[in-house]
């Protein structure tokens, strides 16, 4: 089959005899250097007569698939039975034409919870908003980037890497995967989300292993990320013009959320969520800063605050959240995940 002509041909053939069964696929190349695969599977015959069964799309590059699934969830391409629980079985079996092996699988790219992460027992790492983060104590710029070394060879390894940013003695970095596939309680997905997967279990354990290999000491407890809220009656409304603004990326709206939150692709700046609120509602405060710690550091953090001035206006969600003001009324978050600390 080589044009659309021969596809028509071949779909007109369902309900007739001659027809018993078949799949139809293309690929192309996308501007990024990734191979997009759709597939139409599969076209089969029955007493009801033939049946077109599912559509897939899969993205490859040379070092791992990503699945597109549809929304009924269900398997990527039924071409041969597995067993067990899964009794479908997933393309590719094999290396691709150009003979490189996928690096990763599409069950590798699920989302993990918080009480996954905490049974992994990552001792050096916590998680912070969508991401497990380190810091780790250096001697110096010099074997700062001896450090950093190491991870790229390691991430070469695994396929995926940091996002790494080196400051006086330390080095702080965090793992991530931008195409999380999240599952509900009912079964539905929702794909390129922002989340913790298995591979970026894996990384982080490679870095701590590296890490110990160097002889660098861990600090847990001074990890840290700051996100921004903004409350609006329409985000959909808003959400062009602060992505324009914050990142000059119209791309960065919804990135890895299947909200309009705003999220630069380079960190370059905090994350914007957006708080929907009622239009005939009063005037508040509009603005909310989130200060992301480790679960250790709640504590010393909430104090260090109240001697500065500040004051404790809701704990009613503490340790998680705790709602801080300053004597003028304005208002921060200090978040830990408490679900994803180390057991």
């Amino acid at each position: 089959m080589t044009s659309v002509d021969d596809l028509t041909r071949i779909a007109g053939l369902r309900g007739t005899d001659d027809f018993r069964g078949g799949d139809v696929g293309a690929d192309a190349l996308l501007q990024d250097g990734r191979r997009l695969w759709l597939f139409g599977d599969t076209l089969r015959g029955g007493q009801a007569g033939p049946t077109y069964v599912r559509n897939s799309m899969l993205v490859a590059d040379d070092r791992c698939l990503r699945a597109v699934l549809p929304k009924s969830g269900g398997a990527l391409i039924p071409d041969r039975a597995g067993s067990g629980d899964n009794p479908v079985g997933h393309w590719p079996m094999s290396p691709d034409r150009n003979g490189t092996p996928f690096a990763a699988s599409v069950d590798a790219m699920d989302m993990i919870r918080g009480d996954q992460i905490a049974a992994e027992r990552l001792t050096d790492w916590r998680k912070l908003a969508q991401g497990l983060h380190a810091r780790y104590r250096v001697d110096g710029f010099g074997e700062a980037v001896r450090f950093v070394t190491a991870i790229g060879e390691g991430g070469d390894d695994l396929g995926h890497h940091p996002r790494v940013r080196i400051g006086e003695g330390v080095v702080d970095l965090e793992v991530v995967s931008q195409d999380a596939v999240y599952r509900d309680e009912d079964g539905s997905q929702l794909h390129g989300i922002e989340w913790v997967t298995q591979r970026d279990v894996d990384l982080a354990r490679r870095i701590t292993q590296i890490a110990t290999e160097l002889g660098l000491t861990a600090d847990p407890a001074g990890v840290s990320e700051v996100e921004l809220g903004l409350d609006v009656t329409d985000s959909a409304k808003v959400a062009p013009v602060w992505a324009a603004l914050l990142t000059g990326d119209a791309q960065s709206q919804g990135r890895g959320t299947p909200g309009d939150e705003i999220r630069d692709a380079d960190v370059r700046v905090p994350n914007l969520w957006f708080g929907e609120v009622d239009p005939e509602g009063g005037a508040g405060q509009r603005f909310q800063l989130e200060v992301y710690v480790a679960p250790e550091e709640v504590e010393g953090r909430i104090a260090a605050a109240v001697a500065a001035g500040g004051e404790v206006v809701d704990d009613s969600q503490a340790p998680g959240l705790t709602v801080i003001a300053d004597p003028e009324g304005n208002r921060g978050v200090l978040c830990a995940d408490m679900s994803a600390a180390p057991a």
